[in-house]
């Protein structure tokens, strides 16, 4: 939070391409944009399946060290990066 309090106010934004905003209902800052559910329902999803395919010994060594990128980049990944990561999934964890 940028503030002290602990009361935050979520306000949708269907104008933007966030899902939402929070703000503080003391002060008014800014505190944080809310993803839309779908987006942190695919990043959930994401990071588990990096964890489950980062000890999956069926993978290659290239597949392997792609892993292992991912987890060092975070959620936001590219189209690229999501592409490879959901045949992975699709190969290994279904």
């Amino acid at each position: 939070m940028n503030c002290q309090h602990d009361q935050p106010i979520f306000t949708p934004t269907p104008e933007l391409s966030h899902y939402g905003k929070e703000t503080c209902a003391v002060c008014v800052r800014f505190i944080r944009w809310v993803p839309k559910p779908e987006t942190a329902a695919r990043n959930t999803r994401n990071s588990a399946a990096i964890v489950l395919l980062r000890s999956d010994t069926r993978l290659s060594e290239w597949e392997r060290e792609f892993i292992g990128s991912l987890d060092e980049s975070g959620p936001k990944f590219s189209p690229k990066q999501l592409a490879i990561l959901d045949k992975l999934i699709a190969r290994f964890l279904q």
